[in-house]
């Protein structure tokens, strides 16, 4: 890839383009949108590289105050960081991680609320509200009282989300399944269980959970933790994600966005949490666009939006969401305020 290297991090004081004969060019403040996303140090600007010209008024002439052992530091650093970026920099993020910002370009603030602004920058990739109104931790009795315009106002949450995408991706189920607890249920043969104690199983050996804690949690017996194990598959699929922590140093979620895991055993989770962030995201963008509403907030596997009456009666009816790119539908709930 070819870089463009803006002013302010040339020792030349001026932009100029790395041309490495690649067919694709991105400049620093791009490669610093991984940074960010991945959660790894920025590639700092002279100025901030050498904290001391913050307190010159050079106005970014930064070349008439840098001896010859300031750029040489500067350029090695330089090159440290832009060869660490350039491992994590793929194709992800300009083919799903853009669709990310389009989604919350079309935000409209609700009545009475600022306009949340969100941040992609935690370790697995699921958004947060860091600025604006906080709907995520915004409790449900003050949601019902939201109003944008006298439109009405709904909520479209996706059912059981994360356990549904990781069988689809790993063609356990296929699109039609509606419950996802019932069907392990029917296929395991799992007899005597709540709803609460299967999803807290199915959960929890998902996320590596051992036998203990699934008798604790579920009343599994080891035969049913041992059926449902295989049925996952969590062995061979961890194995798989260990070998690309060996020879990448992360791991790559079902869209190709590089994760950063500290901790083996959290490897499944992160995987899973990355590629439903995407997932969601993606079915949300498509809604959105398909269909006549405003768009006031995400939550995670949810979205707030308001319409006139007659388009949430007609959307209230949809019982799937589908994502473009990998064309997976998953079960949706449609509660209206």
């Amino acid at each position: 890839m070819n870089i463009i290297v803006e002013k302010e991090y040339s020792v030349l004081n001026k932009q100029y383009l790395i041309n490495l004969n690649s067919h694709k060019t991105k400049n620093v403040n791009q490669l610093n949108i991984v940074c960010d996303a991945l959660q790894i140090e920025k590639i700092k600007s002279i100025k901030e590289y050498f904290s001391f010209y913050s307190e010159i008024n050079c106005n970014e002439n930064y070349s008439m105050f840098m001896s010859y052992k300031n750029k040489k530091d500067y350029m090695d650093y330089f090159k440290n960081k832009i060869k660490t970026v350039q491992k994590y920099n793929n194709d992800y993020f300009e083919k799903v991680y853009i669709h990310r910002k389009d989604l919350l370009s079309k935000l409209k603030p609700v009545d009475n609320c600022d306009m949340p602004v969100y941040s992609h920058s935690s370790a697995t990739g699921r958004s947060k509200i860091i600025k604006g109104t906080n709907f995520m931790t915004m409790k449900k009795e003050k949601r019902k009282k939201l109003s944008y315009n006298n439109n009405q106002m709904f909520e479209i949450d996706f059912n059981s989300c994360e356990p549904y995408f990781y069988l689809l991706a790993n063609d356990k189920i296929d699109s039609s399944v509606v419950d996802v607890y019932s069907e392990i249920q029917d296929k395991l043969n799992i007899a005597n269980k709540t709803r609460k104690q299967l999803k807290n199983a199915i959960i929890s050996v998902l996320y590596g959970a051992q036998f203990n804690t699934v008798k604790r949690l579920s009343n599994f017996s080891k035969v049913e933790y041992s059926n449902l194990l295989n049925f996952l598959d969590i062995t061979n699929f961890l194995a798989k994600l260990k070998t690309s922590i060996y020879n990448d140093g992360c791991i790559y979620n079902f869209y190709n966005r590089p994760v950063i895991v500290t901790s083996e055993r959290l490897a499944v989770n992160y995987w899973v949490q990355s590629s439903v962030a995407d997932f969601c995201y993606l079915s949300f963008g498509r809604f959105i666009n398909d269909n006549k509403i405003n768009f006031h907030a995400i939550i995670h596997d949810a979205i707030i939006c308001s319409s006139n009456k007659n388009i949430a009666n007609q959307i209230k009816n949809i019982k799937y969401l589908q994502c473009p790119v990998s064309n997976f539908k998953i079960p949706v709930s449609f509660l209206t305020f």
